[in-house]
């Protein structure tokens, strides 16, 4: 039989900081899996595009930063380890209930993630060990200024009759929206999401499993 430790299931709730109202989705996930497994499985989950700098931060006995190792990258400092070497039961467990998570470095997308349960049991058969079960608003638009500047574009198409509505609107137009209404930001497609977990799902499967740092 297998040992907790390798078959147990986690269920994790990741919610973007200071967003207001709340974005958040949450998900059953592996507890084994590399924390460099877990960074794609966040912003796939989110539903960010990935083409930013992103690391797991922990404030515990001092601070540390996971993310993935580059000699040249001007954030990589000896407060850095590889999270392509951790696991995420290694930072995220009964001792430590919560982490944080940044992407785009510029914007600062700040995120907690919170273990609700450390050995789930799903009531229903999942599809797969690794599943959005909820969530809650659309993720923010790329490049729009951190959660400040996103929450300041939800208030200024609100109003056609805002100095700076024109502006948001050509915006959302180079991004592809057809029009102010166009862009939802309360939609969450929870079966798109889980769409980009199978694909996810699919590629750890067929990983061959390295060592492990603990």
């Amino acid at each position: 039989m297998a040992k907790k430790e390798d078959d147990g299931l986690y269920l994790v709730k990741i919610q973007l900081k200071n967003a207001k109202p709340p974005i958040w989705r949450r998900l059953v996930v592996p507890r084994t899996i590399t924390l460099e497994q877990f960074d794609e499985i966040v912003q796939d989950t989110m539903e960010w595009a990935g083409y930013h700098l992103s690391a797991f931060e922990i404030y515990d006995n001092g601070y540390k930063q996971y993310k993935k190792y580059d000699e040249d990258d001007d954030f990589w400092d000896e407060d850095c380890f590889d999270y392509s070497e951790y696991r995420l039961c290694d930072v995220l467990h009964l001792g430590k209930k919560s982490i944080d998570y940044t992407y785009d470095f510029g914007d600062n997308w700040e995120h907690k993630i919170t273990l609700e349960d450390d050995n789930y049991q799903p009531k229903k058969p999942l599809p797969q060990p690794l599943w959005c079960i909820k969530g809650k608003n659309a993720c923010p638009l790329e490049d729009s200024g951190g959660v400040w500047g996103y929450m300041d574009l939800l208030e200024v198409i609100k109003n056609p009759d805002n100095e700076e509505y024109q502006d948001a609107a050509e915006w959302l137009k180079s991004l592809g929206y057809e029009s102010v209404e166009a862009f939802d930001p309360t939609e969450f497609d929870i079966d798109f999401v889980n769409e980009k977990l199978e694909i996810i799902w699919e590629k750890i499967k067929n990983t061959k499993k390295e060592p492990i740092k603990t």
